[in-house]
């Protein structure tokens, strides 16, 4: 058996993920049923169930020795395939097949059965716990694929971490039924809330944070101003007219213009911003950009540095398109100037991804933050 990667250790780790499996369903069922909506208990434990499966899987590869994995890089079709050929993932999708689950779950969406047809209708969530165990897995291969390339080590105590996992998803399946219904009964609670004292401090709240955005974008923009002067005048160049400076950061992408006229060239430049500076925005070459809205989502893990690193992993929902080109007469250089700036700004160049940065060009429009522009024209390299 050890030569299909299957040991004392392995079984030990297999039945441990099914015990957590199994008692954080049961668990999770019967809190929930204290909601009094039996269907919304069976859904939500079959929901948490299917994600624990998915970071537990992740973590069964993670503890896997380098010898029963491979070295490298696989792309995702590459790694499903190596997994479906894996002797110990054919033996863990038998034992999905008989291994049972917890029963009373099912009573509630198959009505009285008896205890066979129970069992049989229980199978019925088979195919979605084979679907996490594989995603899950596949995650757990690219984990192990950066790790490896780090020169980090697996993590130890495999028992600690199911538990951890297990009570972190039964935390989060106690939870969901009473939140769900707490946004069915959304516009109830909004009437409540907007007509009562409580209601009015935390419209005040929501004032006060969009207020202090606003602030911080007049601040940005006015240091902005302050640094175009002092670099006009270290280049010996006039003071470019901006129309409405301040009041363009309300107009969006529309902004405002100036022309800068230096003494072999004439710039035709570009000045919008955001007051959401965690939001991503991302320029295309067509003279059009978007406000990326994105869902960040990775099963928790214990290190610190994981968390320093969540927002690598981007889940993208939808853009928000915008227009940010204009027309300029011929022989005129564009520059786009985005300012207050986000944290966050992506090119796209013919489909070509990359992440924008000051002097890159985007089309035919050159891309700059306040600082690079301002930086870059006092030393007289704009066209660098």
């Amino acid at each position: 058996m050890k030569k299909h990667g299957i040991s004392f250790f392995s079984c030990i780790h297999f039945f441990l993920v099914w015990l957590a499996l199994y008692l954080d369903a049961d668990a999770i069922f019967r809190y929930a049923l204290r909601t009094g909506v039996p269907a919304l208990a069976s859904l939500t434990a079959i929901l948490l169930s299917c994600l624990l499966l998915y970071s537990l899987s992740r973590l069964l590869i993670r503890f896997e020795h380098k010898k029963q994995l491979y070295e490298g890089k696989k792309s995702t079709r590459e790694k499903i395939s190596f997994l479906l050929h894996r002797t110990k993932t054919r033996i863990a999708f038998l034992l999905f097949l008989f291994l049972p689950v917890p029963t009373p779950m099912f009573a509630t969406l198959f009505g009285n059965l008896s205890p066979f047809l129970l069992y049989l209708s229980s199978r019925a969530i088979l195919p979605l716990y084979l679907l996490a165990f594989v995603l899950g897995s596949v995650s757990g291969l690219s984990y192990r694929e950066k790790n490896d390339a780090k020169g980090k080590k697996a993590p130890f105590f495999f028992p600690f971490r199911v538990l951890f996992f297990a009570l972190l998803y039964f935390v989060g399946g106690v939870a969901l039924p009473y939140f769900i219904m707490v946004c069915f009964s959304l516009p109830g609670i909004a009437l409540m809330l907007i007509t009562s004292s409580l209601g009015s401090a935390l419209l005040v709240i929501l004032g006060t944070l969009w207020l202090v955005r606003i602030l911080r974008a007049l601040s940005i923009r006015r240091a902005f101003l302050e640094k175009l002067q002092d670099a006009c005048k270290e280049a010996k160049l006039p003071l470019p007219e901006l129309k409405r400076p301040i009041l363009s950061l309300f107009r969006g992408a529309q902004g405002t213009r100036f022309t800068l006229v230096t003494a072999g060239e004439i710039y035709e430049c570009k000045v919008f911003g955001t007051f959401r500076p965690n939001l991503i925005h991302r320029f295309y070459a067509n003279g059009t950009g978007a406000r990326v809205h994105v869902f960040v989502f990775r099963p928790f893990a214990l290190r610190t540095t994981y968390f320093r690193n969540l927002t690598q992993e981007r889940h993208e929902l939808w853009e928000s398109r915008f227009s940010y080109g204009f027309e300029a007469e011929a022989g005129i250089k564009k520059m786009v100037i985005f300012n207050p700036c986000s944290k966050i700004v992506d090119g796209n160049n013919e489909g070509h991804g990359f992440s924008l940065d000051n002097g890159l060009c985007i089309g035919e429009y050159k891309f700059f933050t306040a600082s690079g522009f301002c930086n870059a024209l006092a030393r007289g390299c704009l066209d660098k």
